[in-house]
């Protein structure tokens, strides 16, 4: 994955209510499995992790799995889902998920995120929670966001402004252990930050303007992202030996202002 360049970012202005928008994507898990007419499953390699495994549906949850083996030596398996269907920004489109993370080690990431391929460019959109840096901010719940707008995969060039941009905020006095609510907004080339229905950030650095399915993961990242990587976090010798996390779920919705 990416390298995010780190700084403190405050609040600016009142708080600003969500609007409402018109739903066009839900699921709130209530389904024994993953409704595999609305979503797929990623199997591929990302960081230091074999994606694949499948959600588990427990209670209306679902809980995206992440293991401390995988069958190839040094390496985790981890999950990724990502609706079928593709939403186009139009006049806005918001991507919303109610979720928490309980009990995770070091070294792990999880997140809500849109992306889409386009040859040697993508564009992306991301919600990200770096456990290391969540273990190492008491009292903050700090969230890496970031941006991207035709981005050159081949050259990289990050936190250049036109191509990529990326961002820390914290929260203060909230825990990633409890639900809430994170949306991303995507609006008149603005990208915003709503937590809990209200607005907390926005900029007009490398607003994504593809459409782009809703993608939810949880996966272990290289050394090459420092702000991430934690050495603590091993591979299991054997799959008796190995922990299992969860990355939990309580619903999605995507809406739009077409």
């Amino acid at each position: 994955m990416l390298t995010r360049r780190s700084f403190a970012a405050s609040l600016a202005g009142a708080a600003v209510a969500q609007a409402a928008g018109t739903r066009v994507f839900y699921d709130d898990f209530t389904a024994p499995t993953l409704d595999s007419s609305q979503w797929l499953v990623g199997n591929w390699q990302l960081g230091r992790t074999i994606l694949g495994n499948t959600p588990v549906i427990q209670n209306s949850i679902a809980k995206l799995p992440f293991k401390t083996w995988n069958a190839a030596a040094g390496l985790f398996t981890g999950c990724e889902i990502y609706t079928k269907k593709s939403f186009q920004i139009g006049n806005g489109l918001e991507f919303s998920a109610r979720v928490r993370m309980v009990n995770l080690p070091k070294g792990l990431v999880t997140s809500l995120f849109g992306y889409a391929a386009k040859g040697i460019y993508s564009d992306e959109v991301d919600i990200e929670f770096l456990t290391k840096q969540i273990a190492n901010s008491p009292g903050l719940l700090p969230l890496s966001l970031s941006t991207y707008n035709d981005f050159n995969n081949n050259i990289g060039n990050y936190s250049n402004g036109k191509t990529h941009w990326s961002n820390y905020y914290s929260l203060q006095n909230y825990s990633a252990a409890d639900f809430h609510t994170y949306t991303i907004r995507l609006q008149s080339g603005v990208f915003s930050l709503y937590f809990d229905g209200v607005f907390r950030l926005s900029w007009a650095n490398a607003v994504p303007n593809a459409a782009m399915p809703m993608r939810l993961n949880f996966w272990a990242p290289a050394v090459s992202w420092s702000d991430a990587f934690d050495a603590s976090l091993v591979p299991a010798a054997s799959q008796s030996l190995a922990h299992t996390y969860y990355y939990e779920v309580d619903w999605v919705e995507v809406r739009s202002y077409s």
